[in-house]
């Protein structure tokens, strides 16, 4: 709305906007600000600055929990199994590891997977949930599996469920009650859903409501599925009508730029990556959880991120990726790697 109200020139709009941006917590981009700076008074644009500038100072409340070796190029998704330990996935070497005893090791995983991205363990029935996608970094992509896989982590047992046909990014997934596993679709703007004695993903969501649908979590009375979608803000569906409801807040409260999800009772822990400052927060829903009453920002611009992407719970705490990498490797097909070498990668808890 911003960069429109700039094209257009409209002194108005860009006032608001920018007032609307900051009041959120958020920042106009570095080199978006002498474009708008002209567009206030002196003492304005200072008050407005500084505002910003309150919005980016670090808030760091995390420790270090294990390093994931930088052989293993971009880590994008997290789980915890049965037993309690951390399972990551490698989206440029296409794989599964699992801490064991203070080291990382190797899962069995199909020939097929593509870019496997997050995760999620369903303890009920044992089963990790795992998307094979195809995405700009994974390497070698003719003849990778598009869709869904159930491992069971402790055969290693697994079954392919294969998205429909012009899916490329099966990316997130959330888990009801009932077993039913739904898959969000960044590059199709769809979400699919795979029922328990389904053979294949189905569209539960089609086209034409996100463009960039992310993160989900299925809301505590199993009624909604909530979905964050980077453009769209957050999304709650309701799952017995599919019914797409946009989730509402305050105007100082942002939705936008939203990655991963997870519920716990009324709150949902986010976190913001695409929009600054990144962050990690706490949402707490109203009671029909149609809106976000208040945001408790729980970390934000921690001086070790890199680009903070999932996370997972064990007992009351949270983990995360600290620093996925995946700007290390923005190239088509991932054949060509750029010079900047990939480095260990981080995984936290908030404190």
């Amino acid at each position: 709305m911003l960069g429109a109200a700039l094209g257009a020139d409209n002194r108005q709009t860009v006032r608001e906007m920018v007032a609307s941006i900051a009041a959120m917590g958020a920042v106009v981009p570095d080199s978006a600000r002498p474009v708008v700076a002209p567009y206030f008074s002196p003492g304005e644009w200072e008050r407005l600055q500084a505002q910003m500038g309150a919005s980016q100072l670090p808030v760091a409340a995390s420790s270090l929990y294990a390093i994931v070796p930088a052989e293993h190029e971009i880590i994008e998704g997290i789980a915890f199994d049965a037993g309690g330990r951390p399972i990551v996935s490698s989206v440029v070497s296409r794989g599964l590891l699992r801490f064991v005893d203070g080291a990382w090791t190797g899962m069995p995983v199909a020939d097929d997977l593509a870019s496997p991205l997050a995760m999620a363990y369903d303890s009920k029935r044992g089963m990790l949930w795992v998307p094979s996608a195809i995405v700009d970094p994974t390497p070698h992509p003719a003849g990778a599996f598009i869709g869904l896989i159930g491992i069971d982590p402790s055969s290693g047992e697994r079954r392919h469920y294969p998205a429909p046909e012009g899916a490329r990014a099966p990316g997130d997934v959330a888990v009801g009650p009932d077993g039913t596993a739904y898959v969000s679709d960044s590059s199709g703007a769809m979400i699919y859903r795979l029922r328990p004695g389904d053979d294949a993903l189905q569209p539960f969501v089609p086209q034409g409501y996100f463009r960039s649908p992310q993160g989900m979590a299925i809301s505590a009375d199993a009624r909604l599925l909530y979905v964050s979608d980077y453009y769209y803000g957050l999304a709650a569906i309701d799952l017995a009508t599919g019914t797409v409801h946009r989730v509402t807040a305050d105007s100082t409260i942002m939705l936008d730029g939203i990655d991963a999800m997870l519920r716990d009772g009324d709150t949902l822990y986010v976190i913001r990556n695409s929009q600054p400052p990144m962050q990690i927060a706490a949402l707490t829903l109203s009671a029909d959880g149609l809106s976000v009453t208040h945001l408790r920002v729980i970390e934000r611009n921690h001086p070790e991120w890199g680009e903070i992407t999932t996370f997972a719970r064990r007992g009351d705490r949270l983990y995360y990726i600290a620093d996925a990498q995946w700007e290390r490797y923005s190239t088509p097909e991932g054949e060509d790697r750029p010079a900047a070498k990939p480095t260990p990668i981080r995984v936290v808890s908030p404190r």
